[in-house]
């Protein structure tokens, strides 16, 4: 990275630039995450975190380099610290933005207007190493928008004047059989 800085008084002007690489060593990332289902909705609560790094390497160049390499070689240990607090900072902010994701997701998808299909979760999820098992609902439900019992009274004789396959009608078909 580049840095640079510059101070300024009436009197005097200070100021420096020059180049430092950052390498962390040995970072371990340790997350307790329940996923649970709330409503139909899948929820997520970080439990449990831990961040160590074993090591960093910080090292200046440019300018009076010899003066900041002492002052940061000082502060190793409260810069890794500052380095860890900042990546939990972010883990938590990456579970927030995730658990408002899976709160936006809807609970049903509509198949037409009269008819959609009911996509909430069932079960707590089936956690592996390599995949996320989810159970969801599945069923179809009528829409909100229509009286179901009004809408297949005037649809069952047009599913039998349908020539060929009528996707449309053969929901609406289905659907009102399952009613």
């Amino acid at each position: 990275m580049k840095w640079k800085y510059s101070y300024k008084t009436w009197i005097v002007t200070i100021s420096d630039q020059g180049t430092a690489t950052v390498e962390v060593l040995g970072m371990v990332v340790w997350l307790k995450v329940a996923v649970i289902i709330e409503e139909g909705t899948l929820k997520l609560f970080l439990s449990d975190y831990e961040c160590h790094v074993k090591d960093i390497s910080i090292n200046i160049d440019g300018g009076a380099f010899w003066l900041y390499q002492g002052i940061i070689d000082a502060f190793r240990g409260k810069i890794m610290s500052e380095v860890e607090n900042a990546i939990i900072k972010k883990i938590k902010e990456g579970i927030i933005k995730l658990n408002s994701l899976l709160q936006s997701l809807p609970k049903q998808l509509q198949v037409n207007s009269v008819v959609a299909l009911n996509v909430t979760f069932m079960d707590d999820p089936l956690l592996t190493n390599s995949s996320v098992e989810l159970e969801i609902n599945s069923l179809f439900n009528e829409a909100d928008e229509i009286s179901v019992s009004n809408y297949y009274s005037k649809r069952a004789q047009n599913f039998l004047s349908c020539n060929g396959f009528c996707l449309d009608c053969a929901i609406s078909f289905v659907s009102w059989h399952l009613l």
